[in-house]
């Protein structure tokens, strides 16, 4: 069985390619035929939840071999994991993917491509009610800190004027 075997390398010039959530990749093998051929590109979201897979997606599984796999799943198994197998296969992996081995998404496709959009967007919105947050208990100390002020200059121009 051919697998269509990862060759893990960031493109120059691309953007997010600091090994953390992102990295670009060459695909070798035909197990992926047609969806994905030897020497396509791909892009691989790592930081894509492992719990919001679903059946159809390309996932990455690291080998215990040293190499990494991209097949898609195609269903569920016991305990949360999920089996795959590459387009041009008639058999299942022996490897099951899991929490542990999963590398990846693959965006691949315009279902995973707009679902890993929807995940950014999410992020960012979240990441911009964070910052919106600590703006608004900054404005409130800030505001604080005025009045405690505005408060200690009544008081010492109160006290100057008694004297």
């Amino acid at each position: 069985m051919l697998l269509a075997v990862l060759l893990l390398s960031c493109a120059q010039g691309a953007s997010n390619c600091d090994g953390k959530d992102f990295y670009v990749t060459r695909i070798e093998g035909d197990s992926m035929l047609p969806t994905l051929q030897t020497n396509d590109v791909t892009v691989i979201n790592r930081a894509y939840p492992y719990r919001k897979l679903r059946r159809g997606d390309i996932a990455i599984i690291r080998s215990d071999y040293g190499y990494n796999v991209i097949h898609r799943i195609i269903r569920r198994h016991r305990g949360g994991k999920w089996i795959t197998r590459g387009d041009n296969n008639r058999r299942e992996d022996y490897v099951i993917l899991t929490a542990d081995n999963y590398g990846g998404l693959a965006l691949v496709g315009e279902s995973s491509i707009a679902r890993h959009n929807r995940f950014l967007v999410k992020r960012a919105e979240q990441n911009e009610k964070k910052h919106t947050q600590l703006v608004a208990e900054n404005d409130i100390d800030r505001d604080r800190l005025v009045n405690a002020r505005a408060e200690m200059d009544f008081v010492y121009t109160w006290a100057l004027r008694d004297t």
